[in-house]
């Protein structure tokens, strides 16, 4: 029997394109916490000038943010018919601490979104 690969995945929600399938409760390692609007600029700014910041890829994100591919579809895009997380070339994609706490964070047309270690 052939491994399950959730990359390999296609589907279409709403016009969106989709690729790979993430379900709520899944196992990846980091979870969605906050975003920009929610939390206090100063959580924000120390997480995005730690030392430990790194720029990462979309693959990276979605392999260890549990809802990633969701979370676009129901809140980033779901006014535009036709993009993807992937090809956008207004997110960006990072690892760093977030409150002392490990994690990736998803900046996309000025809001931070924040998945943290669970």
């Amino acid at each position: 029997m052939k491994a399950y690969d959730p990359s390999k995945i296609v589907i279409l929600i709403g016009g969106v394109k989709v690729e790979g399938l993430e379900l709520d409760g899944d196992m990846r390692p980091y979870k969605y916490l906050t975003n920009g609007t929610e939390e206090k600029a100063v959580h924000i700014h120390e997480m995005q000038d730690h030392d430990a910041l790194r720029k990462v890829t979309y693959e990276t994100m979605r392999r260890n943010c549990e809802g990633l591919v969701e979370y676009g579809i129901r809140y980033l895009y779901y006014k535009q018919r036709g993009d993807t997380m992937r090809k956008d070339e207004w997110n960006g994609y990072y690892k760093s601490f977030f409150r002392g706490r490990p994690c990736y964070f998803l900046e996309w047309r000025g809001v931070t979104y924040i998945w943290v270690q669970k």
